[in-house]
């Protein structure tokens, strides 16, 4: 009779390691919200206890760390803090009620997220690898958000169980020319209805900020329009063809600093937004100063995407051993 006991707990304990196996693959595959890869877990757990529900856990994290890296063995901790927590919620009889479900799904996400950001600044730089939560981090960061904040939410936006489909989802279309009453701008909401998950990836992916970084010198003057709006210009790098000396104006809120680093700044754009080209306009020639030209206004050189020009500041093959973005002493004066 105890041998037999063993046996189905033997059984029950691969079940529930091929359900976390297929909810991870189910979840990457269509690209949801979250990992589904703590069910079997959990139900371990609810079954036959936590030290079950750490052998189901620890077990996916191996195999996931045979087939694909690793790293993946790493956050075998996280699955062993699920077991732990659950078993823990488990013992109070939180799982007998609504809010005791939904209570434990907090409380296992909480300890679940703080050691996963651990693993994620360690082998990712901060992000989830899903393309959720690494779009909230990127959203976030676009919007001048802290940093550890805005990993923090990205993982706990997935590790946080939700109902696999959203039914309604509101999108904010940016700055209207109305003010509130602090002067700031009004933003413009608009709502979408049932739309899958695929769906809001798509628009996630088109909605994305692209980053790369700059030299300081690169960096105009900031300055502010008659709107009220705080501008920056960059001059592009000499590569960039046609457009070579003249400048992009973005927002200063785009700028970020880079830790240890005094000469560079990263830059934040999203990448379907629009962002003006602008050259100096030559009016004459100074001849006292070695005929160097004089410039007047500045006037608009082109409109180009975030994408188009996120592209203008990679470096092509000619350019590799070369600084990114070292530029020539009459290029930043004209941009000046």
């Amino acid at each position: 009779m105890k041998k037999n006991k063993w046996y189905t707990i033997s059984v029950f304990i691969i079940m529930c390691v091929l359900l976390n196996l297929a909810g991870k693959c189910i979840a990457g595959y269509f690209r949801l919200p979250l990992w589904l890869d703590s069910l079997g877990t959990v139900a371990a757990t609810y079954v036959c206890g936590p030290v079950c529900g750490v052998i189901v856990g620890v077990t996916l994290n191996i195999l996931y760390s045979i087939i694909y890296s690793w790293t993946y063995a790493c956050y075998a901790i996280v699955s062993v803090s699920i077991a732990v927590v659950a078993g823990i919620c488990i013992s109070k009889d939180y799982m007998k009620t609504l809010l005791g479900v939904l209570t434990s799904s907090f409380y296992i996400a909480l300890v679940s997220c703080s050691i996963s950001v651990i693993f994620n600044y360690m082998f990712f730089n901060g992000y989830t690898n899903n393309i959720w939560g690494d779009g909230v981090i990127e959203s976030l960061l676009g919007i001048g958000f802290n940093d550890l904040l805005s990993h923090v939410a990205g993982q706990f936006y997935i590790d946080f169980p939700d109902n696999y489909k959203y039914l309604k989802i509101t999108l904010d279309l940016g700055k209207s020319e109305e003010r509130l009453e602090d002067g700031r701008h009004k933003h413009l909401f608009s709502a979408i209805e049932n739309i899958s998950p695929n769906e809001l990836a798509d628009i996630i992916e088109d909605t994305k900020w692209l980053s790369f970084t700059v030299s300081v010198k690169q960096l105009g003057k900031p300055y502010q329009t008659e709107q009220g709006n705080k501008r920056i210009s960059i001059l592009l790098p000499k590569y960039a063809g046609d457009l070579m000396g003249c400048r992009a104006t973005i927002s200063q809120n785009c700028i970020k600093d880079i830790k240890g680093r005094d000469d560079i700044k990263i830059v934040n754009i999203p990448k379907n937004s629009k962002f003006n080209i602008m050259r100096s306009k030559i009016v004459g020639q100074d001849i006292e100063n070695q005929m160097k030209p004089v410039f007047g206004d500045k006037i608009i050189e082109a409109t180009v995407t975030g994408k188009e020009l996120f592209e203008l500041f990679k470096i092509p093959n000619e350019y590799e051993e070369q600084t990114t973005h070292e530029v020539e002493r009459e290029e930043m004066e004209q941009g000046l």
